[in-house]
């Protein structure tokens, strides 16, 4: 891959774990007891059961319910790295 996908697959992955904690708030607390069915049964029914069935933006509407959007990432980053850097 080159550099610009690994962004794009950072966006469409927080998009997506929004989207998983939405269905399932619990999933955080699972993962903290090393449980990861909940998320990975939903990854299955959501992204992988649909293989290249779609394109990235048709699948992003079908399980976030709007399009490609940067605003959960950088929501991610903030909580990452807010503190520690003050921002």
């Amino acid at each position: 891959g080159v550099f610009q996908g690994y962004t794009l697959g950072n966006v469409l992955g927080a998009q997506f774990y929004a989207a998983a904690l939405e269905a399932h708030p619990e999933i955080p607390d699972d993962m903290r007891q090393g449980k990861f069915d909940t998320l990975h049964r939903w990854l299955i029914e959501n992204i992988y059961r649909h293989g290249r069935k779609y394109t990235a933006e048709e699948l992003v509407q079908r399980v976030t319910g709007g399009p490609i959007s940067i605003a959960p990432y950088i929501q991610y980053l903030h909580s990452k790295y807010g503190e520690l850097y003050k921002i």
